[in-house]
C-alpha cells in the first residue's frame, strides 16, 4: 500500500497568503478606516509587578489546597465541576 501524496495547488497557496495578509492589515488598521493603530503591536497598559506576584501566589496556594483535598480523599474534584 502506497502512501497518498497531497499536491498543493499554487492558486490555493496564493489565496491563503492573501487572506493572511488581509487579516494582518485589518488588525493593524483601525477597523478598516485606513488609519494605523498600534494597539495590537504595542502595550498601552502597564501591569503592577507586585499585584501580579500577589495574584500568582494566591492562585498557587488555592490550587495547592485543591490538590491536598484530592490527595486526602476528601474531594475527588467533582465539586470543582459543579461550581
Amino acid at each position: 500500500m502506497v502512501a497518498a501524496r497531497i499536491k498543493l495547488s499554487p492558486i490555493g497557496i496564493v489565496v491563503i497568503g492573501l487572506v493572511v495578509v488581509a487579516i494582518i492589515y485589518y488588525l493593524s488598521t483601525d477597523g478598516g478606516r485606513g488609519e494605523f493603530s498600534h494597539k495590537y503591536f504595542e502595550g498601552e497598559d502597564t501591569v503592577s509587578m507586585k499585584r501580579l506576584i500577589v495574584t500568582a501566589i494566591h492562585l498557587a496556594e488555592k490550587g495547592g489546597d485543591v490538590v491536598r483535598k484530592i490527595r486526602l480523599g476528601e474531594d475527588l474534584g467533582v465539586s470543582l465541576l459543579s461550581n
